[in-house]
């Protein structure tokens, strides 16, 4: 005879072991969830949109808009991350963003390849260094921010170093930006611990 009890209670999802190979669990091990990739495609593209939006109504390219920009895609970057905790979270939204911002103003995909390598050293960081704390996310955004105006110089200095006057506005496009990602570096930590009092980041 089958012992119903003990069937019930192998599919108790309250048991660790069930709920991590739980179709509907976040974390499980083979594969994505679909809420999850909801909530990165979703965020991904909210973060360019609203960085595009903030440089219009700041009016267009300056420091000031360049600076709030990034800002606000430092700041959803982070509160995503919390969100979702896995490796390739980073990786998957700035490509969404990259393909967002193709779509609305015709451009981020020459610069793909870079903020692809940034996400992914991002995560490497933040999982096998961090060890998916809180600080480590925050730094691990941060570091893929730096990373990519880094290697925008990089590519400018290498193509323009005979004339080096090239350099300035390149320059004037990486400052801000660095600046943006140390603010919003800032601002996530609280907007993050608010998010969890809303039941929004629950881990």
């Amino acid at each position: 005879m089958i012992n119903h009890s003990n069937a019930e209670n192998s599919l108790d999802l309250s048991n660790p072991k069930v709920a991590l190979i739980s179709p509907n669990s976040s974390s499980s091990a083979k594969g994505w969830a679909i809420r999850d990739l909801v909530i990165i495609g979703l965020m991904g593209a909210l973060a360019r949109a609203l960085g595009l939006v903030s440089v219009f109504i700041l009016g267009g390219m300056n420091p000031l808009s360049l600076t709030v920009r990034v800002m606000i895609i430092t700041v959803i970057y982070i509160v995503l991350r919390h969100k979702v905790r896995r490796f390739g979270v980073l990786t998957l939204a700035v490509l969404v963003g990259s393909l967002t911002s193709f779509f609305i103003m015709a451009q981020g995909i020459v610069t793909l390849p870079i903020v692809l390598l940034g996400a992914l050293m991002a995560e490497v960081f933040i999982v096998y260094i961090g060890r998916e704390r809180s600080l480590a996310i925050i730094v691990g955004v941060a570091l893929m921010s730096i990373f990519e105006r880094g290697a925008a110089l990089i590519f400018v200095w290498l193509n323009f170093r005979e004339n080096l006057v090239l350099m300035v506005p390149a320059l004037f496009m990486s400052t801000p930006g660095i600046l943006g990602a140390f603010l919003g570096c800032l601002l996530a930590p609280g907007l993050v611990k608010e998010l969890r009092h809303a039941a929004f980041i629950n881990n």
